[in-house]
């Protein structure tokens, strides 16, 4: 699950969210920010998909919005603001939604996760958007906040018997966590 999601938006520029438990996704500006902590997997990292969830009412359906890397996880959902929010870059990967109300929605996010550490995303709404979304957060809900679901295989690819990824140099036996 997702450590850290908040939405900053242009109607509080140095103010957190007022409403913790949603993920607001508007033409105006208004995105869902979310950092996730990847742990060491021991294997090839082979599909991410990240997975959102609407609540139930019917104002929280929408058109969704296209994700973008955030390069800058320094921030906190305590304290980021409109004002303080880190840029997003690059190219979209996509589109998670439309959404209707009390639906998961998922978006590949191919390449974006490669191994372990801290990733961010960003989910905006472009202005030609016609209706934002609304997801749940994790204090919204603990079972259906966002989260990435990382798909790996198990190969040893040199033979060492340790797995391809943990491992310090995948194309060479002797060079591996146990070899001194």
């Amino acid at each position: 699950r997702v450590p850290g999601d908040v939405t900053p938006g242009p109607s509080w520029p140095d103010a957190v969210f007022p409403d913790i438990t949603d993920l607001a996704v508007e033409s105006d500006g208004t995105a869902a920010y979310l950092k996730f902590q990847v742990p060491p997997i021991d294997g090839k990292i082979t599909d991410v998909r990240l997975v959102m969830h609407t609540p139930p009412e019917s104002s929280a359906e929408g058109d969704g919005g296209d994700v973008y890397a955030v390069s800058d996880s320094s921030w906190s959902e305590a304290t980021l603001t409109w004002d303080a929010r880190p840029p997003y870059a690059g190219a979209s990967f996509g589109r998670i939604g439309p959404a209707t109300s009390d639906q998961t929605v998922t978006l590949d996010l191919d390449g974006a996760v490669t191994g372990p550490g801290t990733y961010s995303f960003a989910v905006v709404s472009p202005p030609s958007d016609g209706n934002g979304t609304h997801f749940y957060s994790k204090e919204g809900s603990a079972s259906a906040a966002p989260s990435l679901k990382i798909s790996f295989s198990v190969v040893d690819g040199d033979g060492d018997g340790v797995p391809d990824g943990p491992d310090c140099n995948d194309a060479n036996a002797a060079v591996n966590p146990g070899a001194s």
